[in-house]
């Protein structure tokens, strides 16, 4: 059994035909509480098979699904050589990792619209970003400080996250990984490869990349991290 960190999906390595391979098991009904609370309609496929096949269909660096048995995935070992780890033991590469990233991140941005694909059917609207600013509040702060924020101080906060969101809805939408990070981009024969990407929808551009580059578990220079910015710059075409 493989650790999945805050995923509800269990993974397992177990060989077949001489090979490894890894062994997903989806939960029942929804795979993340983001799921539910965006408004797309029930997909007809599980978002993970959905997604994954719109992404090697297009040509981007996805796990091969080599037997599906309902709500249990027979997929290829992308091996256990994260983003993450790899900057732990060699942070010196800092710079040529995340060149690399942006790289990917291009290519993901500019994934033709497809009706197929469940990600184009659902969006960061209003709710979902609000959903998001309240878990942060619940977790983020009163959780981890444990603290209980003042209502007064609540409502100036509420009123600064309804603004933010505001803004990000009226900025242009394309295709989104929703945790395009560290630990779900992985290292094979000195390549990046997706994982985790069954939450994918509309949204704006600058979601992906500030996961990229304000993760949970990197902290950067913040000379690099504009210098990564200038980089996705020089790179990433107009929507």
């Amino acid at each position: 059994k493989l650790h999945g960190d805050a995923s509800n999906r269990i993974y397992y390595r177990t060989t077949l035909d001489g090979k490894s391979v890894i062994i997903m098991q989806l939960p029942e009904g929804a795979s993340s509480i983001s799921e539910e609370i965006s408004k797309s309609p029930p997909p007809a496929e599980l978002p993970f098979l959905n997604v994954q096949r719109t992404l090697e269909q297009q040509r981007l660096p996805v796990a091969k699904v080599m037997h599906n048995f309902g709500r249990i995935l027979v997929l290829e070992d992308l091996g256990d050589v994260t983003l993450e780890k790899e900057l732990q033991q060699h942070p010196t590469e800092q710079l040529h990792w995340y060149q690399k990233a942006i790289d990917l991140l291009v290519r993901v941005q500019d994934l033709k619209t497809t009706g197929a694909c469940i990600a184009f059917q659902r969006s960061f609207d209003a709710t979902l970003f609000n959903w998001e600013f309240d878990h942060f509040l619940e977790y983020g702060i009163e959780a981890r400080q444990g603290i209980k924020i003042d209502p007064k101080d609540l409502k100036v906060i509420k009123q600064g996250m309804n603004f933010i969101t505001f803004g990000l809805t009226k900025l242009p939408q394309l295709f989104v990984h929703r945790d395009f990070q560290s630990r779900n981009l992985m290292i094979q024969g000195g390549e990046l490869k997706l994982i985790d990407f069954q939450d994918a929808l509309l949204g704006p551009s600058v979601y992906d990349l500030v996961a990229l580059l304000r993760d949970s578990y990197i902290t950067l220079p913040w000379a690099l991290v504009e210098q990564v910015i200038g980089y996705y710059l020089k790179n990433v075409r107009a929507p």
